[in-house]
């Protein structure tokens, strides 16, 4: 059997409703040889059925008894393919035609950069789809913690739907797997960008669908971002200092990210303070 050069992985928990769309825009990837990993991890609906009538030489399934976490399941099928890249493609979102060829593309051009992706569309399904902004004004790679400091900063969106070296998700760890909630993947982001460097495009390659059962959506309506925020923040700063990381800049971006849930009322008074002086700047 050959090895493929990319392996996308879908990890799903009753995902019914979307992983049939999931998995057609993989298949319809042309210009690269792929193979499809499929992780149900616990599912009690049909999503498990679907998964197992696309299994063919393309298509693989791993099904755990339990439902693991959505960290374990990436690690789960991370350690079942076999592509010298990785790229993990959530059961509620799709693929546009061409990205897996042409983000497979970047890396072997820029042997230097360990991941890869662009700016990724907001995909509702009506006139309010839009693709966010770009967090460069030309394609680039980025050096090691850089990304970090804008990410943890909050002046470029969250990097997401990357292509990454195998290798490079070894180096780092792969996923936490005790980390189980809205920002599993944020913590793997967090291990990736402060030792590796980053090629971010203007194209993109990802539709990231909204919609109501999103994990997103219902951590929102339960009112779970904030304490989740914070679990990340002390997470990472954690790491941080297990690592011995001592760059000014990314412990003053975490700060910053930290500043409106450790100190709400003085953040608060600052973006007033803020407005006011624009409000003054502009007459």
């Amino acid at each position: 059997m050959n090895t493929p050069d990319v392996s996308i992985v879908i990890i799903f928990f009753n995902a019914a409703g979307y992983l049939e769309e999931a998995i057609a825009s993989v298949r319809a990837q042309a210009g690269v040889s792929w193979e499809l990993v499929l992780v149900d991890d616990g599912s009690t609906d049909a999503s498990g059925d679907i998964a197992r009538r696309h299994a063919d030489g393309s298509v693989r399934v791993v099904t755990n008894a339990t439902n693991l976490g959505m960290s374990a399941a990436r690690n789960i099928g991370m350690r079942a393919s076999r592509g010298r890249y990785v790229f993990f493609l959530d059961a509620d979102d799709v693929l546009l035609p061409g990205a897996i060829a042409r983000l497979a593309g970047i890396l072997d051009q820029q042997p230097d950069a360990a991941a890869a992706y662009g700016p990724i569309e907001w995909w509702y399904g009506d006139a309010r789809d839009s693709v966010e902004p770009r967090a460069v004004a030309s394609p680039r790679t980025i050096a090691p913690s850089r990304l970090l400091i804008s990410f943890l900063a909050g002046t470029i969106p969250v990097p997401s739907a990357l292509i990454v070296r195998r290798e490079a998700i070894d180096r780092a760890g792969g996923f936490v797997e005790a980390s189980r909630g809205l920002y599993e993947d944020q913590v793997f982001l967090v291990k990736l960008l402060l030792r590796e460097r980053i090629f971010v495009s203007t194209e993109t390659y990802y539709r990231y669908r909204q919609h109501d059962d999103a994990s997103t959506a219902v951590a929102a309506t339960r009112d779970y971002s904030s304490a989740e925020r914070r679990r990340f923040h002390a997470w990472t700063a954690a790491h941080l200092r297990a690592q011995r990381v001592r760059h000014p800049l990314v412990w003053a971006a975490l700060l910053r990210a930290q500043l409106p849930y450790r100190l709400p009322r003085l953040y608060g008074l600052l973006r007033a303070a803020k407005g006011s002086l624009r409000g003054a700047a502009a007459c």
